[in-house]
């Protein structure tokens, strides 16, 4: 038998294994030319990006840009669902009906829509994400509930952010949200007064 008959006869590497069974090798891309599917969690999207990335999890550069990314991500997200004004009866029914609270209350105002989201704890990342697949987010009970599910799962909004959309930057306020499990600080007055007394 010649050797081009022989080479004829055998099967292929590809012929051996099917398409959908060959690994796909990730091409390094820049975040901003990543094309984001807006249906998908945020979360996924992120591992997505930094696979494509070559980021190493834990790595600086994947912490960096997770915290980054996710905010920004957040902050279009959240826009585009319910908007920027902070002024707006109907977004902030929207949040509070999604949210599952005042549900017995007329909420005919954006007061009485505030004081229904007052005691309310929210992940911000877990709000949008439940946007997209219309399923209620994890309300935690309290804020330290809230700042241990961030430790956890690395799901931060930096406050500073919200300074972008006048309703979220509100909408925090109203729904207590710590971020990253730290508290404001608050000066306490005694306490400096008996320091600059000792000190004299």
């Amino acid at each position: 038998m010649s050797d081009s008959v022989l080479s004829e006869s055998l099967p292929t590497a590809r012929e051996l294994v099917p398409d959908e069974a060959l690994p796909l090798l990730p091409v390094a891309v820049a975040a901003d030319e990543f094309k984001r599917d807006v249906s998908a969690s945020l979360v996924a999207e992120f591992r997505r990006l930094a696979i494509l990335s070559g980021w190493k999890k834990k790595s600086k550069p994947y912490k960096e840009k997770r915290r980054e990314l996710l905010a920004a991500w957040v902050t279009e997200d959240f826009e585009e669902e319910f908007g920027a004004n902070k002024d707006s009866l109907k977004a902030w029914q929207k949040l509070c009906r999604h949210l599952g609270v005042g549900e017995n209350l007329p909420l005919g105002s954006t007061t009485e829509c505030h004081r229904a989201l007052h005691g309310i704890y929210v992940n911000l990342v877990d709000l949008v994400d439940s946007y997209k697949t219309q399923t209620r987010p994890r309300i935690f009970a309290s804020s330290e509930e809230l700042a241990k599910y961030i430790r956890n799962t690395g799901k931060v909004f930096p406050i500073d952010q919200a300074r972008y959309n006048p309703l979220l930057r509100e909408f925090l306020v109203h729904v207590h949200l710590q971020v990253g499990g730290r508290k404001p600080r608050r000066r306490r007055r005694g306490r400096r007064k008996a320091n600059a007394a000792k000190a004299t």
